[in-house]
Order: C-alpha cells, then structure tokens, then sequence
C-alpha cells in the first residue's frame, strides 16, 4: 500500500489527478484500515473533482476508521 500512496502523490504533485485515484484506490484494496489513502481520495474528489459525493464517501470511510 506504501508504494500506490508514494505513487499516487507522485502523479499528483505532477497535476495528474486521475492516475492517483488509481493508485490510492488500490491502496485502499490491499489495506482498508491505512487512513492516508481515504484522506488524499477525499481530497481529490471534494477540492480537485469537486465531486462532494465522493468526497463524502471517502471521509466516512476515514471516520469509521478512528
């Protein structure tokens, strides 16, 4: 899961913001309880997609986490 955030930031820094949905989904597959990838997917959704569904989606996750 390390390796898909590092990716995933990489490709974002960058402007690219489909490609680290990719990654941090797959993040979120092989390890559901990590909390950074639901925190950079509810970012790119709500600020960068200005999907706030998905972003929602996403920061539920995150809270059921804590």
């Amino acid at each position: 899961p390390g390796t898909q955030n590092l990716l995933g930031l990489v490709h974002y820094s960058r402007g690219e913001f489909d490609l680290p949905i990719e990654h941090f989904k797959k993040s979120v597959q092989l390890d559901p309880e990590q909390p950074a990838p639901y925190q950079y997917l509810m970012n790119i959704y709500g600020v960068v997609k200005n999907d706030p569904t998905s972003a929602m989606f996403y920061a539920e996750r995150l809270k059921s986490l804590q």
